[in-house]
C-alpha cells in the first residue's frame, strides 16, 4: 500500500509538473500569435503606405508616357513608337507589382484571388515585359503547349518573369541565351519546367537559392 501510495503520488507530482509547463507554454504561444498579429498589422499598413507613396509619382509618368503616346506615334519613326509602347507597358507592370504589394501583405488574413489562369497568355505578357533584355542578348525562348491552371495570375506571372530573367542573366556573355519552357501532366498537377543554357547553380547552393 505504502508503495501504491508513493507512486501515486509521484504520478501526481509528474502532472502538476507537466500541467505547469503546458500552461507556461500556452501563454507563450498566446504572446507569439499577439505580436504575429502585431507584425501582420504592421506590414499591411506599411504596404499599404508605399503603395500608395509609389502609385503617385507612377501616375506622373503613366501621364506623360501617355502624352509622348498622343503627339509624337507615328511622327517619328518605328524605334520610338517602341519605346513609348515599352514605357507604356512598363508603368502598366509597375502598378501591376505595387497592387501585388498591397496584396502580398494580406496572405493569411485576406483570401488571394485565385481563377482559371492561362499560362500562355502569362508566358506572352512576360515575353512583351522583357523583350528588351531579350533583344540585347538575342535571346531565343520558345515554349511548349501551356495548360490553363488554377491561381493568382499577378504571382504567376512574377515566377514566371523572375526565372527568365534570371535564365538571360546568368548565361555566358559570348552564349547566345536559350530557354525552353514546356510543362507536363502529373496525375492530379502539372510540371512546369524552365530549362536554359546558362551557368547553372555552383555545388552546394541548391538549398540557399531554392
Amino acid at each position: 500500500s505504502a508503495l501504491a501510495l508513493l507512486g501515486i503520488g509521484l504520478l501526481l507530482i509528474r502532472l502538476l509538473r507537466t500541467t505547469g509547463a503546458l500552461a507556461s507554454s500556452n501563454a507563450e504561444l498566446a504572446d507569439a500569435n499577439t505580436e504575429l498579429a502585431r507584425s501582420n498589422a504592421d506590414l499591411e499598413q506599411f504596404a499599404y503606405v508605399a503603395s500608395h507613396d509609389l502609385s503617385e509619382p507612377l501616375r506622373t509618368v503613366a501621364g506623360f508616357s501617355q502624352l509622348l503616346g498622343k503627339r509624337y506615334r507615328g511622327k517619328l519613326d518605328a524605334e520610338a513608337d517602341l519605346f513609348i509602347d515599352h514605357m507604356t507597358a512598363g508603368v502598366d507592370r509597375m502598378q501591376q507589382l505595387i497592387d501585388d504589394l498591397l496584396l502580398y501583405s494580406r496572405v493569411g488574413r485576406a483570401p488571394i484571388g485565385r481563377s482559371h489562369v492561362s499560362l500562355d497568355e502569362v508566358f506572352g505578357e512576360v515575353l512583351h515585359a522583357i523583350e528588351p533584355a531579350m533583344r540585347e542578348r538575342a535571346a531565343q525562348i520558345t515554349s511548349g503547349d501551356l495548360p490553363i491552371v488554377v491561381g493568382e495570375q499577378g504571382q504567376l506571372r512574377q515566377v514566371f518573369q523572375n526565372l527568365l530573367v534570371n535564365a538571360l542573366k546568368f548565361t555566358a556573355q559570348d552564349v547566345t541565351p536559350h530557354i525552353h519552357v514546356d510543362a507536363e501532366r502529373e496525375g492530379g498537377h502539372w510540371t512546369i519546367t524552365i530549362a536554359d543554357n546558362g551557368i547553372g547553380v555552383p555545388a552546394g547552393q541548391e538549398d540557399a537559392i531554392f
